[in-house]
């Protein structure tokens, strides 16, 4: 019987078997390396398939979320958002979209974020009291997603700067006025050097209690400092008390009694420190050894946020780097209200004299 020879040929694009019977005449195909020419084939060198040097497609999925504003002032808020996935793609970029409600949307600059990573921006130098809206966009090539819209509201800038040192020698702007609670009591522009400079000061007398108010009333729910110099009386005697009422009738005090002996108590020095409606910790008093006609001074410092810190220093000596004590509570109301000064006396008199007083929001 006739022997028959089977071959297999295997092609790299498919492969097909043919079966051919021949004779052990018949010559055989020559072997070869196993490979194919790649021009016959329709495969590269490297043995894949050929598509012209394009690289596949991979598909990008982006999802981001808005957060809350946090930090609001007058002119400036922190926007921040959250990355939630970023699919095939290392990272992305991440940033805002912002504008005046119903205006044109502006974009913050892009920084480079990652899936489940926060991102924040500082818009600086933006609109006081007035309503802004804001979405979070995270970017990778062709690929966007944006966060809902949200908004928020800028505090209203409250803009005061004000002194007087009476160096005209009359009752400047705001006007002074002194009201007597008990027997006499009057103020008087007096000629005087203070430290700071000047020719003239604010002087008190009473015999009993006085208020002296600002004519001029100011807001106090923002970020201030409080400031001034002040002349202790050249004798101490009996129960001298030398306040500052801010913020509104018994809201915050500024305490700078002098001296204290009366009812048979021990003579002694009272240590200046803060009290008021406002407080719920009035952080202390300061310790001071007042010295009798030597010029001081306080400055009162509120944060904005119901901080309220004090520091009371000598004219000859250098400020304190820091406030010496801080107390805690509410922020005042955005009612206004007038700067009083409060001398009061008892079983003789006193005088004070004031250099200036300064009011600045911050």
């Amino acid at each position: 019987m006739e022997r028959r020879k089977f071959i297999a040929t295997t092609m790299m694009a498919g492969v097909s078997t043919s079966f051919a019977g021949c004779s052990e005449n018949d010559s055989v195909p020559e072997e070869t390396d196993g490979t194919d020419d790649p021009e016959e084939s329709g495969t590269s060198d490297n043995g894949s398939e050929d598509t012209d040097g394009e690289e596949p497609e991979i598909e990008v999925t982006l999802s981001v979320e808005t957060n809350d504003v946090i930090e609001i002032a007058e002119t400036k808020a922190t926007l921040t958002g959250e990355v939630v996935e970023v699919d095939g793609a290392d990272s992305a970029e991440g940033y805002f979209e912002w504008r005046q409600n119903d205006g044109e949307w502006s974009d913050t600059d892009p920084e480079s974020v990652e899936a489940g990573s926060e991102f924040s921006t500082e818009l600086m130098d933006i609109d006081d009291a007035t309503e802004y809206e804001f979405r979070a966009v995270v970017q990778e090539a062709d690929e966007t997603d944006k966060g809902e819209s949200k908004q928020f509201e800028t505090d209203e800038l409250i803009d005061i700067s004000f002194s007087d040192d009476w160096e005209n020698g009359n009752f400047t702007d705001p006007l002074w006025e002194g009201t007597e609670h008990y027997d006499t009591g009057y103020i008087e522009v007096v000629d005087e050097s203070t430290p700071d400079g000047g020719s003239h000061a604010l002087s008190s007398y009473s015999d009993g209690g006085l208020s002296i108010a600002s004519e001029k009333e100011f807001r106090w729910d923002a970020a201030w400092a409080f400031e001034t110099l002040f002349k202790v009386p050249d004798e101490l005697g009996d129960r001298m008390y030398w306040r500052y009422n801010l913020c509104g009738d018994d809201q915050l005090t500024v305490n700078l009694g002098f001296h204290d002996r009366g009812l048979g108590a021990t003579e002694g020095q009272l240590s200046p420190n803060l009290s008021g409606e406002l407080l719920d910790n009035s952080g202390g008093n300061i310790d001071v050894d007042w010295e009798e006609g030597e010029w001081y001074h306080a400055k009162c410092h509120h944060d904005g946020e119901g901080v309220y810190s004090l520091k009371v220093w000598q004219s000859d000596e250098a400020e304190p780097s820091s406030y010496q004590i801080t107390g805690t509570g509410a922020t005042p109301s955005s009612e206004e209200s007038p700067i009083n000064m409060d001398p009061h006396v008892a079983w003789t008199d006193m005088r004070v004299n004031v250099a200036y007083i300064s009011y600045e929001t911050k």
